[in-house]
């Protein structure tokens, strides 16, 4: 078990008791996940077609689990994820619920933007691509911060501000930028035969 010293000061200062809070702001690295990424929120049902829900992020595979027209009644899937940017879920964080939506797998799916669980941030990356993010985000590093940072008993969740101060090594930037194209591939050939599995149970009705 990790142990850390906050003083009385840093406590007001951060109006926290939240071991897991302080757990997260005590990690030291050369980056942090906010240089590569900007949290977005973008809440207009209207601009997607497909929704999903967190069972949908498989290790930043996109996996059709929950591949359905929007429902109005909806109350849970009301973020939307547009074409070049990542998802990733507070909840649960051990599940790597995390959804690497490139321009190209928006249109495989044939659509600009999805919809997804309030449950998920939405990181738009900075100067490196969507697969590299993801990379980064899967890191052992990351993951391991994470995990740290998670409070709660039955829906254990990190907040967004810890996510985005995310620990970041050089190594795992080396190793994102080194093997991205290649992840980028197995996104596309994952992506390509969930489809064609869909459209032989569709056409067995």
């Amino acid at each position: 078990m990790k142990k850390i010293l906050v003083s009385y000061e840093d406590i007001k200062k951060i109006n926290s008791f939240s071991a897991e809070y302080h757990l997260g702001i005590n990690y030291l690295s050369p980056f942090i996940l906010s240089d590569f990424c900007t949290a977005i929120s973008i809440k207009n049902k209207s601009e997607a077609k497909l929704v999903l829900d967190t069972r949908a992020g498989n290790n930043g595979l996109l996996q059709l689990i929950s591949y359905s027209i929007i429902d109005n009644k909806s109350k849970s899937h009301k973020r939307l994820l547009p074409a070049g940017c990542i998802a990733i879920s507070r909840l649960r964080t051990y599940l790597h619920q995390i959804i690497c939506f490139s321009e190209r797998l928006a249109y495989l799916c044939g659509v600009d933007s999805v919809i997804v669980s309030s449950e998920f941030v939405v990181l738009k990356p900075i100067n490196i691509n969507p697969y590299e993010l993801t990379l980064i985000l899967l890191s052992k590093n990351v993951q391991q911060y994470l995990a740290d940072c998670t409070a709660g008993g039955h829906h254990p969740r990190v907040a967004k501000d810890l996510i985005l101060r995310a620990p970041v090594e050089q190594k795992d930037l080396d190793y994102a930028s080194k093997n991205w194209q290649k992840f980028a591939d197995s996104s596309e050939i994952y992506l390509t035969a969930q489809k064609q599995v869909q459209d032989i149970f569709n056409h067995m009705d």
